[in-house]
């Protein structure tokens, strides 16, 4: 599922203020100036629709998944506790995981395939959940 029209809304509004022709910020002061529930639906939707898009592999090689983004999706699953938020939460984890080691290695590129193969098996399982439960879940906290 994509995101809700709830969540939608706040993402457009986000965006609407990024398009803006004179506007000049990098992603940076883009993320800086969210409220609390741009912030929710900004990053659940990029997440959301870049892993099932292309897998956790998009997020990362469209540059998405940084330590900033990750970090924040990680600590809101946590918050949120449904047995859906949890499931992502663990994914989250191994993810980071696997987004480290191939941090430290990545001269080798035998080192991304284990991380695509990795990220793979995520996408299997992310892929398995309900549908809709995970947007809802987060929905519930705008």
């Amino acid at each position: 599922m994509t995101a809700t029209p709830k969540m939608q809304a706040h993402i457009d509004l986000a965006h609407a203020r990024w398009r803006k022709p004179d506007n000049t910020w990098s992603h940076q002061d883009f993320w800086d100036q969210l409220s609390a529930a741009e912030r929710i639906a900004v990053f659940v939707g990029n997440f959301n629709g870049q892993v099932l898009n292309g897998g956790f592999t998009q997020w990362h090689d469209n540059g998405y998944a940084t330590t900033e983004v990750l970090g924040f999706l990680m600590r809101l699953c946590k918050r949120l506790g449904t047995e859906t938020t949890l499931l992502v939460y663990d994914l989250l984890v191994k993810f980071e995981d696997a987004q480290e080691e191939l941090a430290a290695s990545y001269e080798r590129d035998s080192d991304y395939h284990t991380f695509d193969a990795t990220a793979e098996k995520l996408d299997d399982v992310y892929y398995a959940i309900r549908d809709d439960s995970f947007i809802l879940d987060v929905e519930a906290s705008l």
